[in-house]
């Protein structure tokens, strides 16, 4: 594998460049809590996929929609995980004492959402990657994983004052 070390830069400054934003408006809670407030998103982001895919699955099959049965599908995990990650994180946030920004925590869970699911193509498409390059797949994976708890931590968080 060749990597165009220019394109990986930028992606990098990219990356670095907007998480060091979203810090900024984090300060105030504690690392153990961001902690926290993530893995509990991303556990409770992974069930919501789930169940909303087995739905999405038995919505299709009871409508005769079988066409359509991708974007349906997708369609019903992106609302699973947004749901999931969301009430993870506020959940967490709420033991802990933090109270956050609903609505925010609801609009980040689906930014990190739909930038866990076009990260696998955007990262084929930065760099010279071979299709199902490990690599590509497992960051992919990751992100679709994390993105979301990420994205709901950081809008559930912002500007909130310390606990």
């Amino acid at each position: 594998m060749v990597l165009e070390v220019g394109r990986l830069r930028k992606v990098f400054a990219l990356a670095l460049g907007v998480l060091a934003l979203s810090g900024t408006g984090l300060a105030a809670v504690p690392p153990a809590t961001l902690s926290v407030e993530i893995v509990a998103g991303s556990v409770t982001g992974l069930v919501g996929v789930v169940l909303a895919g087995r739905l999405g699955g038995a919505f299709v099959e009871a409508m005769d929609l079988t066409e359509l049965r991708t974007p349906i599908v997708v369609g019903f995990m992106t609302c699973g995980v947004t749901a999931g990650a969301s009430l993870g994180v506020i959940g967490a946030g709420n033991l802990f004492g933090v109270t956050g920004n609903t609505p925010g925590c609801v609009l980040g869970a689906l930014v990190g959402g739909l930038v866990g699911l076009f990260t696998e193509p955007l990262l084929y498409s930065l760099g010279p990657f071979e299709l199902e390059d490990p690599f590509v797949e497992a960051m992919g994976m990751a992100a679709i994983a994390l993105a979301p708890a990420i994205g709901a931590t950081v809008g559930f968080n912002w500007g909130t004052s310390d606990p």
